[in-house]
């Protein structure tokens, strides 16, 4: 039977939580398209407001915390640089095969200007790959005080430094955050998470200033649990079957595989990093939603 501390305990917890997600359609409002940042300067841009649920996060049947998750929409438009766009479908070569672990993640833009903006990771890729997803998507948001990039260090139901499994077919990066097995288990129909790195944040916010207004008004922001505006960065796993362990493909099977499973999210072109090719791809492909925040392909 629960004792008197541990419920008052869990109603704290919901409470804030409540007022979290609060805060966030307060912050989130879409009433302008400038925000300041921290230091008072004026950052142009979509600010992130879209669809809402919560989901239960368990250690296990005692101790339940609710979380904001966000619904990417079907046919949303995804941008990414990379150098082989197979990796994002079948995951890291390993000699005669590919592996997709099962913590994998492919980070995406919602727009195709924001890799511009952070050149310290993007600056040697001459094209950017295109994708969409295949249906509505749901992801944790990774912006909130008790759910963040720096709550992976810690103890925590949800996430983990992506190089601490060691059962796994490649060890990922230690300052990438990726969702803990136990957690998968539990909630396989979430498929990744929209965050934002700090010091991506920080150069993009930098080089924002200097952009150009189409630039400035069509880049992705979103606004950290420290007030911080930064780009939404959406990390997914590529497979709507998500299981809790590494998936191997032989390289030579790779076609059969993607015709013969369902993915998050499908390859629909490769773009030159020229400005006016980008700009006839959005031109002619990219369809706003009534909410103003995503680009719908079309």
């Amino acid at each position: 039977m629960s004792s008197p501390n541990y419920k008052k305990k869990l109603i704290e917890e919901y409470n804030i939580l409540k007022k979290q997600l609060h805060d966030l359609n307060e912050n989130f409002d879409q009433s302008s398209d400038q925000s300041s940042d921290q230091s008072g300067g004026i950052i142009q841009g979509r600010l992130i407001k879209i669809p809402q649920r919560e989901v239960a996060i368990t250690n296990d049947d005692k101790n339940k915390i609710k979380d904001v998750t966000y619904i990417i929409p079907k046919n949303t438009l995804l941008f990414r640089a990379v150098e082989d766009y197979k990796d994002d479908l079948f995951g890291i070569k390993i000699k005669e095969k590919s592996c997709i672990p099962f913590n994998y993640n492919v980070f995406f833009y919602f727009d195709p200007y924001t890799i511009d903006l952070i050149p310290k990771w993007f600056s040697k890729f001459k094209k950017i790959d295109v994708y969409a997803t295949n249906e509505d998507t749901v992801v944790l948001n990774l912006n909130i005080r008790h759910l963040n990039r720096g709550t992976r260090w810690s103890e925590n139901p949800v996430i983990e430094n992506c190089n601490i499994p060691k059962d796994i077919c490649v060890t990922g990066r230690d300052y990438d955050p990726c969702l803990k097995k136990e957690f998968i288990k539990k909630n396989n129909n979430i498929y990744g998470y929209i965050t934002m790195g700090r010091s991506d944040s920080q150069m993009f916010r930098e080089n924002i200033k200097k952009a150009n207004k189409e630039v400035a008004q069509t880049v992705h922001k979103i606004k950290s649990h420290k007030n911080e505006i930064g780009p939404a960065e959406l990390g997914l796993y590529p497979l709507k079957n998500r299981k809790p362990e590494d998936i191997y493909i032989n390289v030579k099977d790779q076609d059969k595989f993607l015709n013969s499973n369902k993915y998050v999210y499908r390859h629909i072109t490769t773009l030159v990093r020229n400005p006016n090719i980008i700009r006839n791809f959005m031109q002619k492909h990219a369809a706003d939603r009534k909410e103003g925040y995503f680009f719908i392909y079309k």
